[in-house]
Parts: structure tokens; C-alpha cells; sequence
């Protein structure tokens, strides 16, 4: 059986500031139907990393490719809205005012 990848993530990098990269040529093949877990210690990138991939960051260098479409590389970068990807935090980025249902499924169209 042929694997298909979903995700790619190809030489990237990503820093807050010139001088230290959080994530450095970080390459990532997740095929379709496996899980991924990121762990790690505090500010080692795996928020950072899944914020590249939702749009929300821009890296430095490298690309990102879901199900074949390029999502970002050098100057190329398609916007969040666009890019059938969502992400839910753990941090009080809920609506308090819906359940978590509604949370979830706000974001649908």
C-alpha cells in the first residue's frame, strides 16, 4: 500500500528574534491515517511550530505543504482563513459564552 503525506514540512526554521531560532530545518513527513504527538520541554517550539502550520506565523525559511498545496515558502504564503486547517489551544481561547460543541464547531461554515 501506498502512504500518502499530508503533511510536509521541509527545512524550516523560525525564531522571535535574529539571533536564536526556536526551530531550526525541522523536517516533518505525517502520513494520512497516522497521529502525531509533539512533546518537549518549555519553549523548545511545539506551539510555535503548530502556529506556522495554522498560518499564524510566518517562518524564516522552509515550506509547508498540506495535501500537496504549498502553504507557505519564501514570499509565497497562503493566509489562516484559506488554508482548511484549524487549531484549538488549551489556553483560555474559548467563547465562555458556548459550550465546547459550539466552540469547536464554531469555525465550520
Amino acid at each position: 500500500m501506498t502512504e500518502k503525506v499530508i503533511l510536509s514540512i521541509n527545512k524550516l526554521s523560525f525564531g522571535y528574534s535574529k539571533e536564536k531560532d526556536v526551530l531550526k530545518d525541522l523536517n516533518l513527513n505525517l502520513n494520512e491515517g497516522e497521529i502525531l504527538g509533539i512533546l518537549g520541554a518549555s519553549g523548545i517550539g511545539k506551539s510555535s511550530l503548530l502556529r506556522i502550520i495554522v498560518g499564524l506565523e510566518v517562518p524564516k525559511t522552509g515550506e509547508v505543504l498540506y495535501q500537496g498545496k504549498l502553504l507557505n515558502k519564501n514570499d509565497y504564503f497562503v493566509p489562516p482563513h484559506k488554508r482548511g486547517i484549524g487549531l484549538v489551544v488549551q489556553e483560555k481561547a474559548l467563547f465562555p459564552h458556548l459550550n465546547v460543541l459550539e466552540n469547536v464547531r464554531f469555525g465550520l461554515h
